[in-house]
């Protein structure tokens, strides 16, 4: 790491926010993953972690922690056909039936 760098970041610090719920984020995943509604949730955290939040706000939270976590792969081209035919044979197979 050059100089200037170590200079810049101990003088600078990250402006990208986060949330005050990121340090509690297994938590609110563990609790909805045993479906406990988003309300019991904020009542967890207030009673928990004297943090007082709205049902939207988690709804907010859930939705965009999930985009971060997880990668979605890209969803196939086109769909793969179980018996796979030569275009060519099925014409061959098409035109030869008719004689």
């Amino acid at each position: 790491m050059t100089s200037k760098l170590e200079k810049f970041l101990k003088q600078n610090k990250p402006l990208k926010k986060t949330s005050k719920l990121d340090i509690y984020r297994s938590e609110i995943v563990e609790l909805q993953t045993l479906k406990f509604t988003q309300n019991q949730i904020c009542e967890y955290l207030k009673e928990a972690h004297q943090i007082e939040v709205t049902r939207q706000y988690i709804s907010f939270f859930l939705k965009n922690s999930v985009k971060e976590k997880e990668v979605q792969p890209p969803p196939p081209l086109k769909k793969e056909l179980k018996d796979e035919v030569n275009p060519a044979d099925a014409l061959d197979n098409f035109f030869n039936r008719r004689n």
